[in-house]
């Protein structure tokens, strides 16, 4: 059989050696094709000039118990300019946390320093801001931010960035779903596409066709720690409302309801709800915390919230979203249904200020698995996450491992090192959650 496939393959190539390829095809496939290739290379050349990389250095936290602190270290991410007049680069939070200098290149190829305006860790979005007074602004634009609540599934996505610092980087693909909530961050509407990003997009734009932002790029979600097709970004309309409080006051704050909610309600449990509609969503609060703006409003444990400013809700993460989006003191108006009540209420509440976990004495801190520990009184708080196969989140409070109730720091440490996944339970917004955790 070896001999005869040979003897074939020479004959193939004996008979092709006078073939000639066609030449001009002219069909209106391909005539189509060659205009969509030369649109988007053209739009792309046209948005890199609003495309920046930053160079961070960044300071290394104590990150081992009872040893010195680290010398800094260089990390990179990507930006783009919103106000080129005012200097002003939105960016991913993660990407300039901790930093001691900021460094942007341009596409012109300058390098200036940038200081941060402001960071929303909640949202994973920030601000900085080149603050030189000799900022040379030519061949450089903005960006123009689409309203991503019109993007499509299936629609074209184009990334922009600096994978592994490689500047101005493109990779295209599809929309793959929208809407998608808190999969990287506490509040969160994220964008996933099976657009190619790796270290180093963090921060940079995604792009629709017209070459407007519809997001801000973020993350994967990978088992194998590689780019496995899933990626995700803040939507443009998340990253304008964030980036306009952070530019306005330099921070952004979360509306605070003050409830702890259940992770979905039970067939069962619908029958106890007469006003809720057929197939209709909601979510059961489970408790309702004393002096909070929701006890004043009248919301009691047991109550079903399905509507919140006319916006239907399916989920926990849709409510958190339209919750703490909006900055406290906002009046929201909630749809609420009653235990065993045949009427809806229209409840108007004054959302108050979201009581930080962050406001606790800091304690010791570990780096393990992707994710960087503080012990707290409230439990171990993850204050950062790179784990992104495992859906835990920054602000989660590690309160049970493998069926161990409030492990401490060290215990925790010295027993993920020896294993290479576990089962742990966190609290997130006061919603108790079990997820395993694969080794980073």
């Amino acid at each position: 059989m070896l001999v005869i496939g040979r003897y074939i393959i020479l004959l193939l190539a004996i008979g092709m050696s006078g073939y000639q390829f066609p030449e001009g095809d002219n069909s209106r496939a391909v005539v189509a094709l060659e205009k969509i290739s030369q649109s988007l290379s053209a739009m792309v050349h046209d948005a890199e000039q609003a495309l920046v990389y930053i160079e961070v250095t960044k300071d290394r936290d104590q990150s081992v118990i009872n040893r010195p602190r680290r010398p800094s270290r260089k990390g990179g991410g990507s930006g783009f300019f919103v106000d080129l007049d005012k200097g002003y680069i939105i960016t991913n939070a993660h990407v300039v946390r901790n930093s001691q200098r900021l460094t942007v290149t341009l596409a012109n190829d300058n390098r200036y320093l940038a200081s941060v305006v402001g960071r929303s860790d909640d949202t994973d979005i920030a601000v900085i801001k080149i603050d030189d007074r000799d900022f040379n602004r030519q061949g450089v634009k903005n960006l123009t931010l689409a309203d991503s609540d019109q993007v499509q599934i299936g629609e074209f996505a184009i990334a922009l960035g600096a994978p592994y610092g490689l500047k101005s980087s493109v990779s295209l693909g599809i929309v793959s779903g929208v809407g998608r909530r808190n999969r990287l961050a506490r509040i969160g509407d994220f964008i996933q596409t099976d657009v190619a990003l790796n270290p180093g997009n963090s921060g940079g734009p995604l792009l629709n066709s017209a070459g407007k932002v519809i997001g801000v790029n973020t993350g994967i979600y990978s088992r194998s720690g590689g780019y496995d097709g899933i990626s995700f970004s803040v939507s443009s309309n998340v990253a304008r409302h964030v980036a306009l409080q952070l530019i306005d006051s330099g921070k952004f704050e979360s509306g605070y309801l003050g409830v702890n909610l259940e992770t979905e309600l039970s067939d069962d449990a619908r029958s106890f709800y007469p006003a809720l509609r057929d197939s209709e969503g909601a979510v059961l609060i489970s408790n309702v915390l004393d002096g909070s703006p929701a006890e004043e409003a009248g919301i009691t444990a047991g109550d079903l919230i399905v509507e919140v400013n006319g916006q239907k809700v399916n989920a926990v993460g849709e409510l958190i979203y339209q919750i703490g989006l909006n900055p406290p003191g906002t009046v929201v108006e909630l749809v609420v249904i009653k235990y065993g009540d045949r009427q809806r209420h229209n409840l108007a509440v004054k959302l108050g200020g979201n009581p930080k976990i962050a406001n606790e004495e800091q304690g010791p801190r570990v780096n393990i698995w992707g994710l960087k520990l503080e012990q707290r009184d409230s439990g171990i708080v993850v204050i950062e996450s790179k784990n992104y196969s495992s859906n835990i989140l920054v602000g989660d409070v590690i309160v049970a491992v493998d069926n161990i109730e409030n492990p401490s720091l060290e215990w925790l440490t010295k027993y993920l090192k020896k294993r290479h996944k576990a089962q742990i339970r966190v609290k997130r917004f006061g919603v108790s959650r079990v997820i395993v955790l694969h080794k980073h």
